[in-house]
């Protein structure tokens, strides 16, 4: 299995989670990308998945799914 970092939204009891799945021998490149400010060109995939609520979409009974591939997670810190 390829490893990759795993970036999902979801719901869960009427919350909006931002869950982030890092493989354990990846934490270390994870933590230095996010200290510096970028993740990019770290030669993993990066994926990121959500589902739209039906209150987006405005159809009850058809759930849309959103699947994207990601080139970089850029972090920027504000004073």
């Amino acid at each position: 299995m390829e490893k990759s970092i795993e970036i999902y939204i979801r719901q869960s009891a009427g919350r909006n989670l931002l869950n982030i799945y890092v493989p354990s021998e990846l934490r270390e490149l994870f933590v230095r990308g996010v200290n510096s400010g970028t993740i990019e060109e770290i030669g993993i995939p990066i994926n990121f998945e959500m589902s739209v609520t039906p209150e987006i979409t405005r159809k009850k009974h058809e759930p849309l799914h959103v699947s994207l591939g990601i080139q970089a997670i850029n972090v920027s810190y504000t004073e």
